[in-house]
């Protein structure tokens, strides 16, 4: 009969198209339902960081069940029940994805606010680096206060570029490393003056509460040996001269307004 709806009457292209939608919108389905109801049952008191993994998983677990689900229906209904179950599941997986963009979009959008704002509350520092040969730059600053940092690179060509947050908090934790080590010796690089220095180090930190940090140190190979931490500033600052940010002005060094 041409009207019942067997599956003979199903094109295998048709068949095809119509599985993929259904076993998609019921995969789709059954992941939000999956990871809502172990969001609210499955989930262990404590479970920190790992309870969206926990919730993520059972929620795969059931779009696994109902992807083949869905292909077994495939198979076995007739062109109309498949054509009504295609359309229902595709329908309501395209609204659990649309949903799920949506709070992605919006989970982003607040994240980066609140990273924005956490790094707005940096302590603000002022750092200039000067080395030799052999590195991607002759001198290095960086302003948080200004959001900027200038990197002076051989053949004296200074490049100021925006610095990002991230790079900022890199730099901060090497500064508070060189503090831990002034805490320990007020003066780590003074028993060898007369020692040609590596690279000299100058930097003041803001803190939130006098007394603000600051050091002006000339770095030598043996102060260097004795407290390594002396070295994490400089590696900092050549993280931030290599990195692919591009030049807000590439200019000789004579035209820059900083010393």
């Amino acid at each position: 009969m041409d009207g019942d709806g067997s599956n003979a009457r199903v094109p295998l292209w048709q068949r095809l198209l119509l599985g993929a939608a259904l076993s998609l919108g019921l995969a789709l389905l059954a992941f939000a339902i999956g990871a809502f109801i172990a969001a609210r049952c499955c989930v262990p008191p404590g479970s920190g960081l790992a309870g969206p993994g926990i919730v993520a998983g059972y929620g795969m677990l059931a779009a696994i069940g109902a992807f083949f689900f869905g292909a077994f229906l495939s198979i076995s209904l007739g062109k109309k029940a498949l054509q009504i179950g295609s359309t229902i599941a595709g329908a309501g997986g395209a609204i659990v994805l649309a949903l799920f963009t949506l709070g992605l979009i919006k989970y982003n959008k607040e994240s980066a606010q609140a990273l924005a704002e956490a790094y707005d509350r940096l302590p603000v520092f002022e750092l200039t680096i000067t080395v030799g040969d052999g590195k991607p730059f002759e001198r290095f600053e960086a302003s948080w206060a200004e959001r900027e940092a200038l990197v002076v690179k051989p053949g004296q060509t200074a490049c100021r570029r925006v610095l990002e947050g991230a790079q900022a908090v890199q730099l901060l934790e090497s500064l508070r490393a060189v503090e831990g080590v002034l805490l320990q010796s007020p003066a780590p690089c003074a028993e060898d003056p007369a020692a040609t220095p590596v690279h000299s180090l100058r930097f003041q930190v803001t803190e939130a509460r006098p007394p603000h940090t600051s050091a002006d140190l000339q770095v030598t190979e043996s102060c260097l040996a004795r407290y390594p931490a002396l070295g994490a500033p400089l590696a900092a600052a050549e993280g931030v001269a290599r990195s692919r940010s591009e030049c807000l002005a590439e200019l000789p060094w004579a035209q820059q307004p900083r010393e």
